[in-house]
């Protein structure tokens, strides 16, 4: 997983850390990402990110991008 500058996001111990992803089709036949973050961000403030969360990320940008009409984060 890398951060918004392309930077791979590590653990404590400094190994890189690895998210799930899930690809879709949407109703018009578009490819959308999911990605699993099960371990939050640590520089996220409170339900922004900090705790284990689902993004949907478009195939061209994975590491920033959005899809419109879907929210930031969805926590689980």
């Amino acid at each position: 997983m890398k951060d918004g500058y392309g930077d791979f996001i590590r653990d404590s111990k400094g190994v890189a850390i690895e998210a799930r992803q899930y690809h879709f089709k949407d109703k018009n036949g578009s490819t959308v990402i999911i990605q699993e973050h099960s371990l939050g961000h640590a520089k996220a403030t409170p339900l922004h990110g900090a705790e284990p969360h689902f993004n949907v990320r478009p195939p061209d940008n994975l590491n920033t991008g959005d899809v419109p009409g879907t929210h930031g984060h969805y926590n689980f």
